[in-house]
């Protein structure tokens, strides 16, 4: 971060030793400038590179206690910078984060001396020093047990790894005052949210800090949610290749933080299904009604034979909130409860019908008994959703031969997509990409006997 060329003031005490340092760095610099690796025997040069970096996180310890210093001068005003870190931007290419990381690390080496110490003589990382500074700020009521305590820490840090360090450190503040420590964890409960917003497209972010045993908890439930179902393939695609057994195209090619979506809506499907011992849902009503979602589309979008028809809406406490294509509210009446009703030309309502589900629980766990996994070739994953071979908008039967258990991503693909799903779902359905007239046969794994 530092020209090695410029001048050093020479006050006294220790500035005759930072002007002399300074100067066999740049003859040191000059020399290594000089090294053609390409000359060198590979025969040793491991043990060269581990000295190098033992040395350079020497130095990058010297370059944040000395920048720390400046910053504490103030002599950056003089400069007309704002801060030292406009100071050091505005004179290297380090990032403005660079330099904040090496402020940072200087101020806290100012903070623990002892760890500092350590820093520079090289027998541990910036890793354990900022394990330190992080348990001081997590244990606030423990500063002064630590900082008496910070020698014993330190030999701690030079006989483990950063994460191993990490580990102990927390453990020695538990054992210091838990008292102390289950105070400052309630005292952290205040900066803990969880904010979910819609945007104006009517998407949804959700940002939020959870605490450690419900962050927890949510991370085991959630990868129980987005595990697959154990391999099961039928007895026709047992001996095929890869590439047969899985369709172009059809692979999931989302990346896991994607995958975790059809773990929350399981979730999220689950809790809204969960019952009390008593019968009762476990869930308060939304509305009058267990918090599901609904949606409102009109009759003609949804036996419509294009996806260019007027947009299906979602309904939030009764308020029309987002807007969703035809095509995906297609896709959700194939396992959906219907509640149909008519209205007039200025919106009111003019009669009900009587409340259908599209498929009934009993067919459902018919199917997933059949089924097992999701009937798309060369998927596993657990069947989430329904869906009829020949359309519900095309007058397709809710029967058993006419029901295919498929996961979220492969029901989606199947209505969005270049693909159809044909046959008898109690025996072989063929899968044909249209665009290219390949077909994938699949029928039900053979029961066990």
């Amino acid at each position: 971060m530092f020209d090695t060329q410029i001048h050093v003031p020479e006050p006294q005490g220790s500035g005759p030793l930072l002007a002399r340092g300074m100067d066999l760095l740049g003859q040191a610099m000059a020399m290594f400038a000089q090294v053609d690796p390409a000359d060198l025997p590979g025969e040793g040069l491991g043990e060269v590179a581990v000295q190098l970096g033992s040395h350079s996180r020497q130095l990058a310890a010297t370059e944040a206690m000395i920048a720390d210093r400046f910053s504490c001068s103030e002599t950056w005003a003089g400069d007309a910078a704002r801060t030292a870190r406009d100071w050091f931007t505005g004179r290297t290419n380090d990032t403005p984060g660079a330099v904040a990381s090496t402020l940072t690390r200087g101020k806290a080496m100012r903070a623990h001396s002892a760890m500092a110490r350590a820093l520079r003589d090289g027998d541990v990382s910036p890793a354990h020093l900022r394990a330190l500074e992080q348990a001081h700020a997590r244990f606030p009521s423990l500063t002064a047990q630590l900082a008496e305590a910070e020698h014993d820490i330190v030999q701690l840090a030079r006989l483990s790894d950063a994460k191993e360090f990490t580990g102990l450190l927390t453990d020695l503040c538990h054992r210091l005052d838990p008292a102390a420590v289950d105070r400052d964890e309630q005292k952290r409960r205040k900066d803990y949210f969880l904010h979910a917003s819609t945007l104006l497209d009517g998407a949804v972010r959700i940002d939020g800090l959870l605490p450690a045993a419900l962050g927890a908890q949510f991370q085991v439930t959630l990868a129980s949610a987005r595990r697959a179902a154990p391999s099961a393939v039928s007895a026709d695609n047992a001996e095929t290749t890869d590439s047969e057994a899985r369709p172009d195209g059809m692979a999931d090619p989302r990346r896991q933080s994607q995958r975790n979506l059809d773990g929350l809506q399981k979730i999220l499907e689950a809790a809204a299904g969960a019952m009390n011992p008593d019968g009762t849902i476990a869930l308060p009503a939304v509305n009058g009604s267990r918090p599901v979602v609904h949606l409102m589309v009109s009759l003609d979008s949804l036996l419509a034979e294009t996806q260019s028809k007027a947009a299906a809406w979602l309904i939030t406490y009764g308020v029309p909130t987002a807007a969703v294509s035809a095509a995906t509210a297609q896709q959700l009446v194939c396992d959906a409860i219907l509640e149909p009703f008519a209205v007039n030309s200025r919106g009111e309502l003019v009669a009900t019908l009587p409340t259908t589900r599209a498929i009934s629980p009993t067919q459902r766990k018919a199917v997933i008994l059949r089924d097992v996994v999701c009937r798309i070739p060369g998927c596993h994953r657990h069947i989430e959703e329904v869906h009829h071979v020949v359309f519900y908008r095309h007058g397709g039967q809710t029967v058993l031969s006419n029901l295919a258990g498929v996961c979220w991503f492969h029901h989606h693909a199947i209505h969005h997509g270049p693909w159809t799903l044909t046959g008898d779902a109690n025996a072989e359905l063929i899968l044909t990409q249209t665009a290219t007239g390949k077909v994938w046969a699949s029928r039900p794994p053979p029961k066990r006997e």
